[in-house]
Formats: structure tokens, C-alpha cells, sequence
């Protein structure tokens, strides 16, 4: 739901010694030049529709709702504050995947670089982790939600046990991730 930017993908994206190829590199520079001229990640998500995402914010701000936007299908962990013309209307927890790869399939360098190049290039972005899989869970009550981001050890080979886990909550009528 909310608008996200690739970063500007420098060394710490890879691991040392890393040769990119020539292909690679032209990738790489036209990500560039399209997070230079401020355009999205993908259009195949709400940042293709902006008319339709501006609609929607625009009514739960209207309707002081206390918003909570569950995304998926980028395979990797988010939480972002949402805003309506500078209004805080809600937040968005976006769950990554158990068995898909997400970004770390193009990136092999150092995952709290690249969660850190994410946060400072999407200002309303609160916390991601781009490097590891599971699921998460939700907990909502009347006073607060909150969802809990569960890692496991490995995707390959397949491992059920939890190596970490990340909480982040909401409280009721908060409308954002405070602290």
C-alpha cells in the first residue's frame, strides 16, 4: 500500500569479491536512474495505482478509522506508517514468505545494509527485513494490534525451527507506529 522506492544499490549490497556481470551491471544502472527519477519498485503493486491508493487513504482519514493494511507477495517483511497528506491514517504490515525468495535472490551483501538503504529511501517505511523467510502473525485486540514477524532457520533445507522474531503493535486509535 504504501509507496516504496529501491534504494540506490551500492557495494554493501554484495557480498566482497562479488563480479557482476555485464548484464548485471546495466540492471543495476537502470535502477539507478529509476529510483533518480523518484519512480517505484513496481508498478505491479498499490505504487501502480496511485489514483485508487490516494482514494483510499483520503476516505479512512475522512472517516478517522484506525486503518490496518495487511500486504503481501514481495516475499519480504514490512512495516510502514500510512498517510493521507501528511495525516497519519494507519499502518501497513506486509508478511513475507516461507519458501519464496525475496530480495536476498539478487543480493548476497549485508542484510542490515540493505534493510537501512530501504528505511532511508521510504521515509514512512518503520522497519523491514529483506533477508530471511517465515510468516507472521497477527494479534488484535480492542486496545491494540500488533503483528509478529516469526524467521526460521532455513528455507533451503527446508527447517521449521525459529531462529527470531520481530513485534511491532499499534495502538487503538494511534493510527502509526510511535517510537
Amino acid at each position: 500500500m504504501s509507496p516504496t522506492r529501491l534504494p540506490i544499490v551500492d557495494a554493501g549490497w554484495f557480498a566482497p569479491g562479488t563480479a557482476l556481470s555485464e548484464n548485471q551491471q546495466r540492471d543495476l544502472a537502470a535502477s539507478a536512474g529509476v529510483s533518480a527519477a523518484g519512480l517505484p519498485l513496481s508498478l505491479d503493486r498499490w505504487d501502480g495505482y496511485p489514483a485508487a491508493r490516494e482514494r483510499l487513504l483520503s476516505c479512512a482519514d475522512r472517516a478517522n478509522a484506525n486503518l490496518v493494511v495487511l500486504s503481501g507477495d514481495s516475499h519480504n517483511a514490512w512495516a510502514y506508517n500510512l498517510a493521507h497528506q501528511g495525516s497519519p491514517v494507519g499502518v501497513e504490515f506486509a508478511g513475507h514468505a516461507v519458501s519464496s525468495l525475496g530480495i536476498e535472490k539478487r543480493f548476497n551483501g549485508d542484510e542490515k545494509i540493505i534493510a537501512r538503504n530501504f528505511i532511508e529511501a521510504n521515509p514512512r517505511l518503520q522497519w523491514c527485513d529483506t533477508s530471511r523467510r517465515g510468516y507472521m502473525i497477527l494479534d488484535l485486540t480492542a486496545e491494540a494490534i500488533g503483528c509478529e514477524w516469526i524467521f526460521l532457520a532455513s528455507r533451503d533445507p527446508i527447517s521449521p525451527a525459529v531462529i527470531d522474531t520481530h513485534r511491532m503493535v499499534v495502538a487503538h486509535g494511534a493510527r502509526q507506529f510511535v517510537g
